[in-house]
């Protein structure tokens, strides 16, 4: 269930996803969060109300 998560965040391009570029042998993977997307996706859902809102 938390993986349905991650792939979601993964695809609105909120997380980036890699393996540890340090240590080869390792599989685990790593995942950064990418804040300027988030906020300009966050923006455009508030231009989006506020014009609904106008309405």
């Amino acid at each position: 269930m938390f993986r349905n998560d991650i792939n979601l965040l993964l695809k609105a391009g909120w997380l980036e996803e890699s393996y540890n570029p340090l240590v080869n042998w390792e599989s685990l993977k790593q995942y950064r969060v990418d804040l300027a997307k988030i906020d300009k996706d966050a923006e455009e859902f508030c231009r989006y109300l506020f014009i609904v809102a106008m309405i």
